[in-house]
């Protein structure tokens, strides 16, 4: 070979490894932008599951509430069961606490939204990855499955109640169980009631599983709460 020869193919290869490295660079370039664009829709999302977060927050305060009044007034119902008939007025307060509540309706649309876009795994975090995993597959899944249990025998406790309450929440209520009045009233008198072995049986079964709920919502506002300050780390206190 010549040494014109072997100059012209330094060249070509000269030229051919800068073409290489400019496509190599190209593509480098293009994953950092479509990575760049990943991370930032991915904080935008993380934001939207922030407010997601709050809301089940205050929802979970709410309902804690509204349990600890079904708890109150089942033990204080159950205890009163074989005594001497308590006032009227007590009677229809305790009726009117635990026939009143909400579904715990949780928001998770923009997690969803999150996973499906593959953008979880672009979080900096273990921790916040982790955590939101577990809220969203695992805590929000058990809240659901008591809640439609409590409902469910929610339900049935206010059918028992139809014939001895006036004005119990009921089944056309949708996700809420309103009393359609400031207060419940008695159609008959406590005696009667006292002697139905079935409404007796509902209130236990249907106060088990308020107990459970309760119990659920407070460790579930803590983890709300908990991961609202992790994420608050990962969006650098926005």
């Amino acid at each position: 070979m010549s040494r014109k020869d072997g100059s012209v193919l330094g060249r070509l290869a000269a030229e051919a490894l800068a073409i290489g490295l400019g496509v190599v660079l190209a593509l480098a370039a293009d994953d950092w932008r479509e990575t760049r664009s990943d991370r930032r829709e991915a904080r935008e999302s993380l934001g939207v599951v922030l407010e997601d977060l709050r809301a089940d927050s205050s929802l979970f305060a709410r309902a804690g509430r509204a349990t600890a009044r079904h708890t109150s007034a089942a033990a204080w119902i159950l205890e009163s069961w074989d005594r001497a008939a308590p006032p009227t007025d007590s009677i229809e307060e305790a009726f009117y606490a635990f026939s009143s509540g909400a579904r715990v309706l949780m928001s998770r649309s923009a997690y969803d939204g999150l996973e499906a876009s593959n953008h979880l795994r672009l979080l900096e975090s273990d921790s916040v990855r982790a955590g939101l995993l577990d809220y969203y597959q695992e805590r929000q899944g058990t809240l659901a499955t008591y809640d439609d249990l409590f409902w469910t025998e929610g339900l049935e406790l206010l059918d028992l109640l139809a014939p001895y309450v006036r004005n119990p929440g009921g089944r056309d209520r949708g996700s809420v169980w309103p009393p359609s009045a400031d207060k419940v009233e008695l159609r008959t008198d406590w005696g009667t009631i006292a002697a139905d072995a079935r409404l007796h049986h509902q209130i236990v079964v249907t106060g088990r599983y308020v107990d459970f709920l309760n119990d659920l919502l407070v460790s579930a506002e803590a983890e709300a709460s908990r991961l609202i300050d992790l994420l608050h780390g990962e969006l650098g206190g926005s």
